[in-house]
């Protein structure tokens, strides 16, 4: 199993032999190593064993720091590593106060999604709540 926006990748760049060997996505001007959804398992829930995962990809574009970032997006830079609290109390599809993000440099690994709130212990998201956060975001973000 894999999300839907992983899916769609595979079915417009599916698994090639590159000029090296190596299995890989042939894209317009470069190759990329093979996609790793992060909601493979059985429950769909957040796995850190993720590697370029389009929905993931779209969740750290929200909080990406090379551009001006909505107001209710924290983003910190330590030693290569990279963390980010996007709020989500707004969004009613997912019950939570906070998306934590962390991943290390601009590679495709995501290392943690949790959704924090008051009331309850840190929970991985499904894909589900990240498209919600997603599409709240991207509205959001058109306006700003």
């Amino acid at each position: 199993m894999s999300c839907k926006l992983c899916k769609e990748f595979y079915e417009k760049f599916p698994l090639q032999k590159n000029i090296d060997g190596r299995v890989g996505h042939k894209l317009e001007n470069y190759s990329m190593s093979a996609i790793q959804c992060a909601f493979k398992n059985h429950d769909k829930l957040f796995s850190e064993e993720n590697w370029n995962c389009q929905t993931v990809n779209l969740i750290r574009d929200i909080c990406y720091e090379g551009r001006e970032l909505p107001r209710e997006v924290q983003y910190r830079y330590c030693e290569d590593m990279k963390y980010a609290t996007i709020n989500i109390y707004d969004i009613l599809e997912v019950e939570g106060m906070a998306l934590w993000v962390s991943w290390y440099k601009q590679r495709g690994r995501t290392d943690a999604l949790w959704i924090l709130d008051s009331l309850h212990n840190p929970r991985k998201p499904t894909e589900k709540e990240l498209i919600a956060i997603i599409n709240y975001y991207s509205k959001k973000m058109k306006k700003e």
